[in-house]
């Protein structure tokens, strides 16, 4: 066991190391900067893939999303409109299920163009 900074090495979880980290050398102007990219991250100016790896990594700097719900929201705060009220008329209960949601829409709008096409 190695104590390193008034930390004991084998007890520390990754978590743990994560806030020790972020506490210690980031600073709260960089979260704020984060926070401000997750609020303006819209779709329309992304692909869908894009648009939920960013959603993702700019979530991890905003830790006053705990919440399942607030967290679907602003998901879907980025999308535009109707494509926000057909998704949410899924009813998805966790962030994961809005992702595969999202993907399952553009899935039929694919087939729907496709079957378009061939008339």
């Amino acid at each position: 066991m190695k104590n390193v900074g008034g930390i004991i090495e084998k007890e520390l979880t990754w978590d743990e190391f994560e806030n020790i980290f972020r506490e210690r050398h980031l600073f709260r102007q960089y979260y704020d900067w984060k926070a401000r990219e997750l609020y303006k991250l819209k779709l329309d100016q992304l692909s869908n893939d894009e648009y939920v790896t960013n959603f993702l990594e700019l979530l991890r700097y905003v830790s006053y999303f705990k919440d399942e719900k607030a967290k679907i929201h602003r998901f879907f705060s980025g999308f535009p409109m109707a494509l926000r009220d057909e998704i949410e008329l899924l009813g998805p209960k966790t962030l994961k299920d809005s992702i595969k949601n999202l993907s399952h829409f553009n899935e039929q709008e694919r087939h729907k163009l496709d079957f378009k096409s061939s008339w």
